[in-house]
């Protein structure tokens, strides 16, 4: 078997993994996908009326899956790695609000340390004493998760 039927395709795999693998890049995968399916099923077509061409095109289908289903993993990972440290300062800013009675001027007030850069989880509070405390979704620019503390639930707020 060569290899150079299926350098295109590797190539364009690549190209969109590095184009959509990135966080706050995963919706362009909605760009991708209507091209991808009918791709698909033209690949679908050939493997049934070509049997000579069936293994290749077969790879080459499972290249582009491969690809979409380790960017969405991706995605995946990003996203629970960016919950998980929301969950963490929220943890502390509670403990905080526990031991002093109100809530902290600032991350650094409370223990936390390094969220800005990591996920970019933003803490503010309001002349009022009301904590916000919010981070962008990873998987779409723009939108973001608010954390409520009063109901103390994760509120997704699409752009």
């Amino acid at each position: 078997m060569q290899l150079r039927p299926f350098i295109g395709t590797a190539v364009f795999c690549a190209v969109v993994a590095f184009l959509t693998a990135q966080v706050h890049a995963g919706f362009m995968l909605i760009f991708v996908a209507p091209i991808l399916a009918i791709w698909l099923l033209y690949s679908i077509y050939i493997a049934v009326k070509q049997p000579a061409r069936r293994r290749t095109q077969s790879i080459k289908a499972g290249l582009w899956l491969v690809m979409v289903g380790g960017v969405l993993l991706t995605h995946w990972h990003y996203h629970r790695a960016a919950r998980d440290a929301a969950d963490a300062a929220v943890g502390s800013i509670l403990r905080y609000r526990a031991s002093h009675g109100a809530f902290p001027e600032s991350f650094e007030a409370a223990g936390v340390h390094g969220l800005r850069k990591d996920w970019r989880v933003m803490y503010l509070r309001r002349k009022d004493g009301r904590p916000i405390l919010f981070y962008p979704a990873t998987f779409v620019a723009f939108d973001k998760y608010w954390y409520d503390f009063e109901d103390r639930s994760w509120v997704y707020q699409p752009d």
